[in-house]
């Protein structure tokens, strides 16, 4: 099964688990290839270590040691106003992570609830703040001084 079509299946699940409950969740995008074309890369915004950076949905960011980080998808499921949830529900922006220190490409989940902080391969991704079309994010490496504003 392609993982497009897992993840379709995935989200209407979820969707029918979250509807039965009064609630909605909202697939924003499909999420694209995993891997970009140095051409890509090239025309990437730069960023620094230590610094929030905005990440609009299918855009990615470059930072100086080499790390790319693209933003593919935001799920929402959060409770909509006026409809009573078990749950509140998250935002969570998926994003992959390549080049750097990390080796192969990574996919990271993070949430604005549940997960707003993930340590990969020395980098600390945490989640500042999301909305359905981007996603701000403060990227730290271990061992590396901050030279932006937190």
């Amino acid at each position: 099964m392609s993982i497009r079509l897992r993840h379709r299946l995935q989200a209407m699940l979820v969707g029918v688990a979250l509807a039965a409950t009064g609630c909605t969740q909202a697939a924003i995008s499909e999420p694209p290839a995993p891997t970009a074309k140095p051409a890509d890369v090239a025309a990437a915004a730069k960023a620094v270590l230590g610094s929030n950076v905005v990440l609009k949905l299918g855009n990615q960011i470059v930072f100086a040691d080499g790390l790319t980080v693209v933003l593919v998808q935001i799920n929402d499921s959060r409770c909509p106003a006026k409809v009573a949830c078990v749950w509140a529900g998250e935002i969570s922006p998926q994003l992959i992570l390549r080049g750097g220190g990390i080796g192969a490409p990574q996919t990271v989940m993070l949430g604005s609830q549940t997960n707003p902080k993930q340590v990969l391969a020395g980098y600390a991704i945490v989640l500042v703040d999301a909305a359905l079309d981007s996603a701000t994010i403060m990227v730290t490496k271990a061992g590396a001084a901050a030279t932006g504003k937190p």
